[in-house]
């Protein structure tokens, strides 16, 4: 789900890709300016498909957008393969998400700056193990970093707790009930920056 901003320029959304195996694959981009969501969408899809792995498929795409010479222009990424019970993921100057499940909470920071500003910057992966029931929760900045009248962040602190009250409900309600605590918690106060949540429901292998 995303709200638009009228105030910020800059474009949020997410993309959902299938590889011939199945194998669920996750973007979240923000870039800087408008215009360059819709070909990062397609720039990244064409190399997530054909990449050994996260990290080299947002190298690769880091390169491409440094090539294109698109001054003051970059894109924030959390690129992840969820497969055989593990997420393996690289996040590219994202805010980090979290992993939710009965073990706790835990934040994907791995990988390296953003995408689209220095060409040959170093990108990391790593992998966590999946439990079914785990929520992977992927947001903009727009939603942590939210202000309300008096001037304070909805943080991430307020995010973890919002989605674990409601960790039982579906993807679709976690998201719904993640908004609406941003709204409550803004209002009086005016939408500074696109709001953008995603959130992911581990079922199993054998779902």
């Amino acid at each position: 789900m995303t709200n638009r901003s009228r105030r910020v320029r800059g474009d949020a959304g997410f993309s959902m890709i299938e590889t011939l195996i199945a194998v669920g694959i996750m973007m979240v981009v923000t870039a800087a300016t408008f215009g360059l969501m819709d070909p990062a969408q397609g720039m990244f899809a064409a190399q997530a498909q054909y990449a050994d792995g996260p990290a080299s498929a947002v190298t690769h795409m880091n390169k491409a957008l440094c090539r294109r010479g698109l001054e003051s222009r970059f894109v924030t990424l959390m690129f992840g393969i969820i497969k055989d019970g593990q997420l393996t993921y690289c996040n590219a100057g994202h805010n980090p998400p979290f992993v939710l499940g009965k073990s706790g909470v835990r934040r994907l920071e791995e990988g390296g700056p953003v995408v689209g500003l220095l060409e040959f910057a170093p990108f990391a992966q790593d992998t966590v193990p999946l439990d079914p029931g785990d929520l992977i929760i992927v947001f903009s900045d727009g939603v942590s970093e939210a202000l309300n009248a008096a001037g304070e962040e909805f943080g991430d602190a307020r995010l973890e707790e919002v989605a674990a009250a409601v960790r039982d409900s579906s993807a679709a309600d976690i998201v719904e009930r993640i908004v609406a605590a941003v709204r409550v918690f803004t209002k009086g106060a005016p939408q500074s920056d696109d709001i953008t949540c995603m959130v992911i429901r581990y079922l199993g292998t054998g779902a």
